[in-house]
């Protein structure tokens, strides 16, 4: 489960500056595109920094609301393969020791 939330914390950050390059060369900056741009970053450190189901849940529900807004111009839907593994991270049984 380790390796899945690196990759799905790897792969946020990355859809965030990948999104980050593009709003800018388009010049297409409003608060919709910060939003999903700063809420995948987070997610993304989230995953990355924190070890907890708590942190995990809060950082799959993050992506969600940050991909959210973005969704309708189809740029949120870049988030959604590190949504997905932060979900499976989250959900997923845990050793109780």
């Amino acid at each position: 489960m380790e390796k899945l939330r690196l990759i799905a914390g790897a792969v946020a950050l990355a859809v965030a500056g990948l999104l980050a390059v593009v709003v800018v060369v388009r010049d297409a900056v409003n608060p919709a595109t910060v939003w999903t741009i700063a809420g995948g970053a987070i997610a993304g450190v989230m995953l990355l920094r924190l070890r907890s189901r708590a942190s995990d849940i809060a950082a799959s529900t993050l992506l969600l609301l940050a991909a959210a807004p973005a969704m309708i111009g189809g740029m949120g839907w870049l988030l959604v393969p590190s949504m997905m593994l932060a979900w499976g991270v989250a959900l997923a049984p845990r050793d109780p020791a």
